[in-house]
């Protein structure tokens, strides 16, 4: 991968005038040719290219293949380092580990290659503006992300956490064109910038696909174009191709929900729980929302608490949003409707809890008078 022929002559302030996207095409290109003069292979490759089949590949470097998920091996250790193109590189908060999966702050991903993060408070998602020109979203609490526009699905979800959104690293990573290797023995995971592939139009693109050992149609899929001939001379591809790109997973089956609900309610009341839901657990995986709607059904179920929705929901000190204002004001999200819907049919999360509290907030002796059930994102759920 050599620089593109406008990057030799260009000054650093006309890069930046040229905005993320050229100065990502600059630097990535140089580094990738400075780390092939440092390499000692350089020119073994070189001589490789000349006896290929096909023709010089010139401007070509070969890159490998995506390796197997070196990072859902790695402990959960509060240690683990983060390291970009063989530097130490500082997150404003540490990785979490959850289930073997490596998670970081994504403003703090996205500020490490020159990106931009926002957050999307009212569909509860967090998009990265990438420098090749793409938009990221991960939703919270969803088993998927979208490029573009484009669905994949993930095994896993972003989540907040101390008012932070956190990504799966891996899957992030890959699509911001980053390689990714685990160092266990060092306890770092290691991010490698792969450079973008300055096509000339001199040679067939299938031949360069077969060079770069990347699949034509991943190759199109990965640059959102449809066909070959989309690839016009002086066109920058993207060749890392992401793991759920080779690798797609089919969207998570919907629950069962049954005919008949476990009690009875209005679609005022299912409203009414749902804008509970979206205030007590609106930032809480879609489990921990149909959870705190769990607790509600329970409650009306148990004779110790009053026999509606409505009823529970404004009985004693449980809710405080709805004795505050903020129950009246919430706008329910899809999830959080989905949740609501889904408690009042018999899908259940938090078993036979009566109530649920945030122990980085609440605490003292009547919770610790309680039997624990089960604790979902921040929430723990007792009876």
């Amino acid at each position: 991968m050599f620089p593109p022929p406008e990057c030799a002559t260009m000054t650093g302030s006309e890069r930046s005038a040229g905005g993320r996207r050229q100065r990502w095409l600059c630097s990535a290109a140089e580094g990738g040719l400075e780390n092939m003069k440092k390499s000692a292979g350089f020119f073994a490759l070189l001589l490789a290219l000349a006896a290929a089949p096909v023709p010089s590949l010139g401007q070509e470097q070969p890159v490998p293949v995506p390796e197997p998920d070196q990072v859902s091996e790695a402990p959960a250790r509060e240690d683990i380092a983060i390291a970009l193109d063989g530097q130490p590189a500082e997150l404003e908060e540490p990785v979490i580990m959850r289930d073997g999966r490596a998670f970081v702050p994504v403003r703090s991903l996205a500020a490490l290659v020159g990106a931009e993060a926002e957050w999307n408070g009212e569909a509860k998602e967090v998009s990265i503006a990438t420098n090749a020109g793409e938009i990221l979203v991960f939703p919270i609490g969803k088993p998927w992300l979208s490029l573009d526009g484009a669905v994949y699905y993930m095994d896993v979800s972003a989540f907040l956490e101390n008012g932070r959104a956190y990504v799966p690293l891996r899957h992030a990573a890959e699509f911001l064109h980053l390689k990714v290797e685990w160092r266990g023995e060092e306890g770092v995971i290691e991010l490698t910038t792969v450079p973008p592939f300055y096509y000339t139009g001199l040679i067939d693109i299938e031949p360069i696909a077969r060079q770069l050992d990347v699949e034509l149609d991943l190759l199109l899929e990965r640059n959102g174009l449809r066909s070959k001939e989309d690839i016009a001379p002086g066109t920058y591809l993207k060749i890392w191709i992401p793991d759920l790109m080779r690798h797609k997973l089919e969207p998570p089956a919907e629950p069962d929900v049954p005919a008949e609900p476990v009690i009875a309610y209005t679609e005022e009341e299912l409203m009414l729980l749902a804008k509970l839901v979206q205030v007590e657990a609106g930032y809480e995986p879609y489990e921990g929302q149909v959870a705190v709607a769990n607790v509600v059904v329970n409650r009306v179920r148990d004779s110790r608490f009053p026999d509606t929705i409505r009823g529970v929901i404004y009985h004693g000190s449980q809710f405080p949003p709805a004795h505050n204002g903020k129950l009246d004001r919430a706008v329910p999200s899809e999830s959080a409707m989905r949740a609501a819907e889904a408690a009042l049919h018999g899908e259940n999360e938090a078993g036979e809890a009566l109530y649920f509290y945030n122990p980085k907030v609440s605490g003292g002796r009547f919770w610790d008078s309680l039997t624990f059930v089960t604790q979902i994102g921040n929430h723990r759920f007792m009876k």
